[in-house]
């Protein structure tokens, strides 16, 4: 067996059922803290400081302008923090003929110039 936390290979022997479920709950009762002679640290029982959601906004801009989280994840986050939901994504701009530039999303003919559509292309920045 491979430990999450020692590079070295743990190899364990194999028990009965018995003592695999005496084993079971001792491991529990450690990570609760009731065994005996268990010395538990002020600082594991002490409550977590709750953050603002003011604290926490300025964490996720902070993420977001190192780059470790993207303006969408920024706003999805920041939405949720808020308890709003996010407006929905822009829908995508209709494409234009590459002829005349009219806005033509459908069909194989533009409606303005009459020219079959060959290809289809982003209208120009104004």
């Amino acid at each position: 067996m491979k430990s999450r936390f020692l590079s070295d290979e743990v190899t364990l022997a194999a028990v009965d059922k018995s003592t695999a479920l005496k084993l079971n709950e001792l491991i529990r009762k450690g990570v609760r803290g009731e065994l005996p002679g268990q010395v538990i640290s002020e600082e594991a029982t002490k409550p977590v400081r709750e953050t603002s959601p003011i604290e926490q906004l300025e964490k996720l801009n902070e993420l977001r302008k190192t780059g470790a989280i993207t303006e969408d994840e920024f706003q999805q986050l920041k939405a949720r923090l808020l308890g709003v939901t996010p407006a929905p994504p822009s829908p995508p701009q209709p494409e234009s003929c590459l002829f005349c530039r009219a806005s033509s999303p459908v069909g194989k003919f533009c409606p303005v110039c009459g020219k079959k559509i060959r290809g289809l292309q982003k209208p120009l920045s104004a």
